[in-house]
Parts: C-alpha cells; sequence; structure tokens
C-alpha cells in the first residue's frame, strides 16, 4: 500500500540523511518508561489490551479549526493533545460510576458523555459512535482475551481489530490498530513477554513532521507551503497519502539501519514532536 501511495515528487525519503544517522541514535524505551504501559503489571494482560483498544479507539484528531478559521489544540486538566486524552479516558475507565463503564455494561455513550469526561474534545459525534462500536457488546473483551492468548503482536493482530471494529480501526494503515498492538506488546514486555512486535510505523501527523525536521522527509515547495499556512490537507488525496506513505517507509529504512524494531523508532521519533519549528499537516480524520 504505502509503496503505491508514495510519490517523491510530493514527498521524499532521503535516504542518504537515514544512513548517515550514527548507529545507536535510536535508544529503545526501556520497558515500562512509554506512556502506553497504563495499567501495570498486576492488571492481567487481557484487561490491559481492552483498555489499549478501547483507548486508541479515538486516539486521533487532537485540534481543531474554529469558526474565526483560528487552530485550536486540545487541552484538558493541564495537559495537551493525546495525553490529555488518555489521562481523562484512564480515569474514566477506572470510574465504575463513568459513562465509560457504563458503555462496558451495554449503555450507549452519548455526546454530553463525552464533553463531561474529556472537555474540549474535537470530533465528538465521531468519537460516541466509535466508542459505542468497540464497547457496547461483548466483542472487546472476546478480542482482547484472544490477543492476550496468543501473543501475536503483529499486524495480522491489527487486521483483527480493523475487521472487528471497522468505524475504529479501518484505516488502510492501520495507524491506531498498530499502535493498540504495539501498546498490548509493551503491556505483555512488562509482564515478562521477551518476543518482538513486527509492525509497521503509525502514519499520523506528528511522526511524518518530526520527520520533515530531521531532514529525512523533503516535501514539494507548494506541499510544505500549504501544510506551514495551515490549510487543510484533504483525507484521501494524493498529498496526504504521499505524507502517510513517505513517513512509513522512512520508519522502515531508519528500524533497519538502526537495528530496533519499527515500535521503538516511532516512539523515538514521537518523543521529538516537540522540536520542529513547522507545523503539521492539518487533514480531518479519524485515522489519526
Amino acid at each position: 500500500m504505502c509503496r503505491d501511495w508514495y510519490n517523491p515528487n510530493l514527498v521524499e525519503v532521503n535516504t542518504q540523511v537515514i544512513e548517515k544517522m550514527p548507529v545507536g541514535e535510536v535508544v529503545p524505551p526501556a520497558i515500562g518508561e512509554t506512556n502506553l504501559e497504563q495499567l501495570g503489571a498486576q492488571t492481567p494482560l487481557a484487561d490491559a489490551a481492552a483498555f489499549a483498544v478501547a483507548m486508541n479507539a479515538i486516539n486521533y484528531m487532537f485540534w481543531d479549526v474554529n469558526e474565526q478559521n483560528q487552530f485550536e489544540r486540545y487541552q484538558h486538566k493541564g495537559q495537551i493533545g493525546a495525553l490529555a486524552m488518555t489521562e481523562a479516558f484512564k480515569q474514566a475507565w477506572e470510574d465504575p460510576q463513568s459513562a465509560l463503564s457504563r458503555a462496558r455494561q451495554g449503555v450507549p455513550l452519548t455526546a454530553n458523555d463525552i464533553t463531561q469526561m474529556f472537555g474540549p474534545l474535537p470530533e465528538v459525534e465521531s468519537r460516541v459512535q466509535i466508542l459505542n462500536e468497540v464497547l457496547v457488546g461483548p466483542t472487546l473483551p472476546q478480542l482482547a482475551q484472544e490477543i492476550a492468548q496468543s501473543e501475536s503482536f503483529d499486524t495480522t493482530t491489527a487486521h483483527l481489530l480493523a475487521d472487528a471494529f471497522p468505524q475504529a480501526y479501518g484505516d488502510k494503515l492501520l495507524k491506531k490498530a498498530q499502535l493498540a498492538v504495539s501498546g498490548i506488546w509493551r503491556e505483555a514486555r512488562l509482564r515478562g513477554y521477551e518476543g518482538e512486535c513486527d509492525l509497521t510505523a503509525f502514519a499520523d501527523y506528528q511522526i511524518p513532521n518530526v520527520l520533515r525536521a530531521l531532514g529525512v522527509l523533503s516535501y514539494s515547495h507548494d506541499l510544505a507551503e500549504r501544510i506551514d499556512n495551515g490549510h487543510l490537507i484533504v483525507e484521501n488525496s494524493p498529498e496526504e497519502k504521499a505524507i502517510r506513505a513517505a513517513a512509513v517507509l522512512a520508519i522502515e529504512e531508519i528500524a533497519q539501519v538502526q537495528g530496533v524494531s519499527v515500535a521503538d523508532v516511532d516512539f523515538w521519533v514521537w518523543l521529538k514532536r516537540k522540536e520542529p519549528k513547522t507545523p503539521f499537516h492539518l487533514t480531518r480524520t479519524t485515522a489519526y
């Protein structure tokens, strides 16, 4: 898919920059030291898997453009973006009286429930639909148990999520699905699992922007200008596909050169998300 989407006339992977990176530049995080291990080693892996699948289902688009055409970043209780959502989600997940817990018992969520739990989270209606798809019914606990027992942390498992929850995880590049699988893998590692995961990169908006800042990706003049001026990039347009595809291919090249996993490179790049001087590209999507 990424090879088909890759368009160096729009976004080019600079292989020479990747090859010049000193081996050891990418340092894999220690077990338990990422934001993906949320529930602690005392929690059964199946429960941690259910949490990762449910939480990452709404792990997308933490920004909006208001009626005055001003860019706004999601903030809640002192946190920003994905970290703000994750903290609120964990709190609601562990509260037996929360709307999130009621949804797991079969009571569908409403838009008001989302606002009460997460504050001014953008795209409320799509998140209501996605969470109800994932949480209401027996599929999530059954699938989480299956993943935990199989200890299979790869793209096949990501495809299982996409098949089970097409609204939440139907993205062709499986960004959120792979992020969820990566989170479950890290939870398994926290519990003594020693195997690796086999995933592609998680194609979103932060990763390509960091790679651009590192010189790993080069954007065409017109596309760079549009992004830097805050113009929306249409979902599934050639430009959006080129950005995401180039990011995936670049991460895979870095992983090969550095001798580490794609998931470790992806996290290393994500940690650098505040370093770029350029804005990330804006696409209205539930994929990332």
